[in-house]
């Protein structure tokens, strides 16, 4: 049975998802990165030679890509290539990026404002 306090797990890429990359060649983190590892169970899910790296940075497990026999499992992945990856990861649903994941979060929960009759 599923702890009810266990926080939702995500697979999230680094690629143009979590790491933004600029024209310049640098990149930064996504804006709402901070917000995904506050309320989540993240698990770096990269084929990027630094993966390491971010995870000690950000205080989080994970898995390589190159491993096509581990068939990770998490709540939600979040890819820019989720299309490409999605049969490799056992997840409930798919999003190709952090904003999409987000919008899709808060949706149920915006309450619909009705004007009052005067």
């Amino acid at each position: 049975m599923k702890n009810i306090l266990q926080r939702q797990s995500i697979l999230l890429d680094l690629d143009n998802t979590a790491l933004v990359f600029n024209k310049n060649g640098t990149f930064s983190e996504h804006p709402k990165l901070r917000l995904l590892l506050k309320h989540y169970r993240v698990i770096l899910y990269s084929a990027r030679d630094d993966i390491e790296e971010f995870a000690k940075r950000w205080g989080v497990p994970y898995i390589w890509k190159g491993y096509n026999d581990l068939f990770p499992q998490a709540d939600f992945l979040i890819d820019d290539q989720s299309d490409e990856y999605e049969h490799l990861v056992d997840v409930k649903k798919t999003y190709s990026s952090i904003n999409r994941f987000v919008a899709a979060q808060l949706k149920p929960q915006r309450k619909r404002i009705v004007p009052k009759k005067r």
